[in-house]
């Protein structure tokens, strides 16, 4: 049998339904599947965030394995460092570095070291063996709960024209879907649902401004800084003592707006958790 078409149209946006998932909808017995970022590349980006309240903040994350650095930056939750969640930064710290090669905390203002001290062992990006030894995590532990199930669900059109794949996953502990937004295996955009009235509403989201790997050279001397003013300060003996834990190698506007093209034409029945 064969099947000819003489024309065809483009599905409205009033059909549009009937062919793709809503947004922060998950669907019953829907096939689990790996997101695709890649832990071993080096991640930098500036991270727009608008929270539940419609709040707008900003933050750095810079990731890299070859280095053995971590640096985060910009606006706190709970007075936590975005990304690492670490507590107990000084106020006055606007970025934290964080060294593996070398096993020390560098925390900076805009202009100086405002503390050093021995890496932490309780934060995001760190890895503590049962010996105490610490070791720099994957990135997505800093990005993504590592106890979420992700679903592919197809691909969206980006409002810049490209095409980016759409994971979606429950959030057990909330009930809240998340959805993870790659361009290949770049994260661009993150989105928290809450349901609200029977419909999956946007709580929160992220959007990543990817940019060149070139934070490092900006920090080098307040980094620098940080050993000067430890060892201005020196004991009687002309030493001082550091104790360091080991450490071992292991913004524009908001862009959010996607456009659904007609790629789902069966799927199974989707559901929202406790409707």
């Amino acid at each position: 049998m064969s099947i000819e078409f003489d024309s065809y149209d483009e599905v409205s946006t009033d059909d549009e339904h009937l062919f793709s998932t809503p947004l922060g909808t998950v669907c019953e017995g829907w096939k689990e599947a790996k997101i695709p970022m890649n832990n071993t590349e080096t991640f930098s980006a500036v991270v727009q965030f608008v929270d539940e309240k419609k709040l707008q903040s900003e933050s750095l994350l810079h990731y890299s394995s070859a280095e053995q650095l971590v640096i985060v930056g910009g606006a706190r939750q709970n007075d936590m460092m975005p990304f690492t969640n670490e507590k107990g930064v000084p106020a006055e710290a606007t970025s934290v570095v964080h060294d593996f090669n070398k096993g020390y905390e560098y925390a900076l203002d805009s202009s100086r070291c405002v503390r050093l001290s021995a890496l932490p062992n309780n934060t995001a990006d760190v890895l503590s063996s049962a010996e105490g030894a610490l070791t720099l995590g994957p990135i997505m532990n800093m990005l993504i709960a590592s106890d979420l199930m992700f679903g592919n669900y197809g691909q969206v059109l980006n409002s810049d024209g490209r095409m980016l794949d759409v994971y979606r996953a429950i959030d057990k502990k909330t009930n809240d879907t998340v959805e993870a937004y790659f361009y290949g295996a770049q994260l661009e955009n993150y989105a928290t649902y809450k349901l609200v009235n029977g419909v999956p509403t946007l709580s929160s989201h992220a959007q990543f401004t990817h940019s060149p790997a070139d934070v490092v050279p900006t920090l080098v001397e307040r980094i620098r800084s940080c050993f000067t003013q430890t060892a201005s300060a020196p004991s009687e003996n002309n030493t001082f003592t550091f104790e360091v834990k080991s450490s071992m190698s292991q913004f524009s506007k908001f862009d959010w707006a996607v456009h659904y093209k007609p790629l789902y034409r069966n799927y199974k029945r989707c559901v929202w958790p406790g409707s």
